[in-house]
This record gives C-alpha cells, sequence and structure tokens, in this order.
C-alpha cells in the first residue's frame, strides 16, 4: 500500500514493512507482540495512520512506523480475525472480521454491523463506491450500506448460488 508521503508498505503473512524511496525496508515491529501473528489485511489511511488486520486483532501505526495501538476482542471487536479493510469517504476504517460482521471506527466510536443489520457475519471484502457506499462481500450474504440504509442480496436467492467473496469498484 502506498502513502501520500511516497512510501511503500508491504507485509508478508506474518511481517510489516517500511519502505521509504532510495532508503533499505525497515521491519515494523508489532507491539504488542501476541505470537502467532498472521497479517491479513493492510490498508494506509489518507491520514498517514497505517491499519494492519491479523488473526489476532487489527493494529495501527503511525507514518514513521511506530506504534499506535491494538484492538482484540477483549477491547472493542467483535472478532480478533480481521479479514479486510477499507477507509470509506468520511475517514471512518472499517474492519471485515471472520466471525464478528463488519466494524466501523471513528473516533472516539466503534460500530459493530452484522447479520442482525443484513450484512454477513464474516466480511471477506469490503470496498466503497464514489457515491458514499459501502460494500461487504461474505458467503451469505453481498450488502451495500448506505447513509444508514443497507441492502442485501444473498446466495441462491437474489444471486447464483455462489458465495461472494472479492469486491472490485471503479471510481469516477
Amino acid at each position: 500500500a502506498w502513502a501520500a508521503d511516497g512510501v511503500l508498505w508491504a507485509a508478508t503473512s506474518r511481517d510489516l514493512y517500511r519502505l521509504p524511496p532510495g532508503e533499505p525496508p525497515q521491519a515494523i515491529a508489532f507491539e504488542p507482540d501476541v505470537g502467532a501473528r498472521e497479517v491479513l489485511a493492510l490498508l494506509v489511511a489518507r491520514d498517514g495512520w497505517v491499519w494492519v488486520g491479523a488473526n489476532v486483532g487489527l493494529y495501527r501505526f503511525a507514518a514513521n512506523g511506530a506504534p499506535a495501538g491494538h484492538e482484540r476482542r477483549s477491547t472493542r471487536l467483535p472478532d480478533e480475525r480481521v479479514l479486510s479493510l477499507l477507509e470509506d469517504d468520511t475517514g471512518a476504517v472499517w474492519a471485515g472480521t471472520r466471525v464478528g460482521g463488519v466494524v466501523r471506527l471513528r473516533a472516539p466510536t466503534v460500530e459493530s454491523l452484522g447479520s442482525p443489520e443484513g450484512l454477513s457475519d464474516r466480511v471477506l471484502a469490503v470496498s466503497a463506491t464514489c457515491d458514499g457506499a459501502v460494500w461487504t462481500a461474505g458467503p451469505d450474504a453481498l450488502a451495500r450500506a448506505h447513509r444508514g440504509d443497507v441492502r442485501t442480496w444473498r446466495p441462491g436467492r437474489e444471486l447464483p448460488p455462489v458465495s461472494p467473496r472479492l469486491l472490485a469498484t471503479i471510481e469516477r
């Protein structure tokens, strides 16, 4: 993921690297380091914060690589396994989780959305469109959330009998 300052952020399955132009790669330390970590998603937000989704929660780093926070189920996440990340047009960060639906983080609030709101509880992908709508894809639903309204399409009903897994949007 590219940052506005030209720094490339890259992740392996376990590690995070900051690659400033013309400098050697910098390994970034996870704090707290909870051991068997697996990196699953990476987002560089417009404000410069770097978000990393992992099997042990959601990490946040400053643009210089300094650790700035870690959310887990014991803090504010409904599930620790963060599979996908998105920043919407308001600057809120959306984190798709394995069994907790999607979480919308906009300081200082955290809002969880899942099956009660019409979304899948397992969110494999999250994306946004230029009108501000946020789309989520999971094994039991493709959903569009926009200004408090949620529309859902389900496999075998409004969709062919296959599970949505990936999303791509085109900005116009």
